[in-house]
């Protein structure tokens, strides 16, 4: 297993020098794909390390962002020592900063305050040391001139090609769930690959099947011209003597008309197929075996499809009811059900204006998936379900990654897109089910090895628990 990256503790150490040498104040920038949030918990970390009772304040101008720091915090720090490690660590929002109260803290630390020079100025008078973590670069002229007159500027060792690198390339820990098809599902699957396979013998290979659909546009052959000569090199012809047998199936399989809606046919059996394995609720049972066997950690779960991941959430959270939760488990993408909220008393959220003021508001996708981001990121629910194709702004930290399909894509490439999302201690843990022979199998045995994937074939694996110290299956 090749030794993880850990570019931001690099970065740390080296800003650590720079703090020291300028006295305990400064600020520096964070840019994607750089994680501010990684390097802030880091940095207090090591903070903490050195002055274990010293009074942070940790000032930010989004606030889901203490709830981020707080669930980085819990990957980094041993369960036990979690509540001590954070009794003297103080969130505020710049809306709750009071600049004629005199706070008693050692360190003052901001993220993503990118405009707001008067808590700077503030922090600098109040705070014996001073970290400001700027996240952009769009910043008025005045702020400029300010901030760089109170603090000097820190410079950070963070290439964007390294850091993305470092990320993506860290080790994954695979264990692959196989499952047996229904008899009825098999019956239907079976059919599905016959078909696909004479189209295969029929056409000779996917190449004339699309040409028989759209063309070759190579050499400006339209599609009605390709099938005709298909037909023609198979032995079809318009005097054709039917009479034969042979000539009939010649006529049944070859003729024209035959070829473009077997050729339709194929694509539409072809999407049946993959929606068969990559969508199938039989799958429901080892998602929740893995969330139960797991259900303090934090789990995210990767589906192909929105209305599948609907479904999938609504199974767990009315199966896991010995828990004492309401919900386990949201949904973050483009297909969330819309849904209404209620204020801090209970009421509901209504229209302020239009023709529907004072009626309850229902709130789109867009507004339900931050709503479950947050509850995943405060541990209010501990499974988030995605699609492959969410929203790549998405910003969670999380024990467990489960792919409902192998056919999903690669866990590098996923980490690529998702530059937001981190793994505790960096260690990927990767569930994948799949079912046995199917064309999920046969992705799985193309897989190139990786020396960064260590890989666990057992069908049991779905009862087994995570070590919460370590990360590691207990088996």
């Amino acid at each position: 297993m090749m030794k993880k990256i850990d570019i931001y503790e690099k970065a740390v150490q080296s800003l650590m020098e720079e703090f020291q040498a300028h006295k305990g104040k400064g600020y520096c920038y964070i840019y994607p794909p750089a994680n501010p949030v990684t390097f802030v918990t880091q940095f207090i970390q090591r903070i903490k390390n050195k002055r274990s009772f010293a009074k942070i304040l940790v000032v930010v101008e989004d606030w889901s962002l203490v709830d981020k720091c707080k669930s980085a915090f819990k990957g980094m720090i041993p369960i036990e020592d979690y509540d001590n490690f954070i009794v003297d660590i103080t969130f505020l929002s710049t809306k709750w900063i009071n600049t004629s109260f005199n706070y008693k803290y050692t360190f003052g630390v901001t993220i993503g305050l990118n405009n707001n020079y008067p808590i700077y100025a503030y922090l600098n008078r109040t705070c014996q040391f001073v970290l400001g973590i700027l996240t952009k670069d769009n910043m008025n002229a005045d702020f400029k001139y300010g901030i760089t007159h109170q603090l000097p500027l820190l410079n950070v060792n963070l290439d964007e090609s390294n850091v993305t690198a470092a990320r993506v390339n860290t080790p994954v820990n695979e264990y692959r769930i196989p499952l047996q098809f229904t008899e009825a599902d098999k019956e239907i699957y079976d059919k599905y690959n016959a078909f696909i396979k004479s189209c295969n013998t029929i056409f000779g290979g996917l190449d004339n099947i699309t040409k028989c659909r759209i063309g070759d546009k190579d050499n400006g052959i339209s599609a009605m011209d390709f099938r005709y000569r298909l037909a023609i090199n198979n032995g079809w012809s318009e005097k054709l003597d039917t009479n034969t047998e042979f000539n009939r199936q010649i006529d049944e399989i070859y003729n024209p008309v035959s070829i473009y809606q077997r050729a339709e046919s194929f694509f539409n059996i072809t999407r049946a197929r993959r929606e068969l394995v990559m969508n199938n609720e039989n799958k429901f049972d080892s998602v929740l075996n893995i969330v139960k066997d797991n259900i303090t950690k934090k789990i995210l779960v990767v589906c192909k499809n929105g209305n599948y991941a609907n479904k999938l959430m609504k199974y767990l959270n009315n199966a896991i009811k010995e828990y004492d939760k309401k919900e386990i488990a949201g949904c973050y993408h483009d297909e969330v059900e819309a849904r209404y909220f209620s204020d801090n008393f209970g009421n509901p959220i209504v229209y302020k204006s239009g023709k529907h003021k004072g009626e309850p508001r229902l709130f789109k996708s867009a507004i339900v998936s931050t709503y479950f981001e947050e509850l995943f990121n405060s541990d209010k629910i501990n499974v988030l379900i995605i699609k492959e194709s969410s929203n790549n702004k998405l910003l969670v930290n999380a024990d467990i990654i489960i792919y409902t399909s192998s056919l999903l894509a690669d866990i590098f490439d996923f980490k690529k897109r998702y530059v937001n999302v981190t793994f505790t201690n960096n260690i990927t843990i990767l569930y994948k089910i799949f079912y046995s022979g199917s064309i999920e199998e046969d992705s799985i045995n193309r897989e190139i090895p990786s020396t960064l994937v260590s890989v666990h074939e057992n069908s049991e694996l779905q009862k087994l628990q995570l070590n919460k110290t370590t990360n590691e299956v207990i088996i």
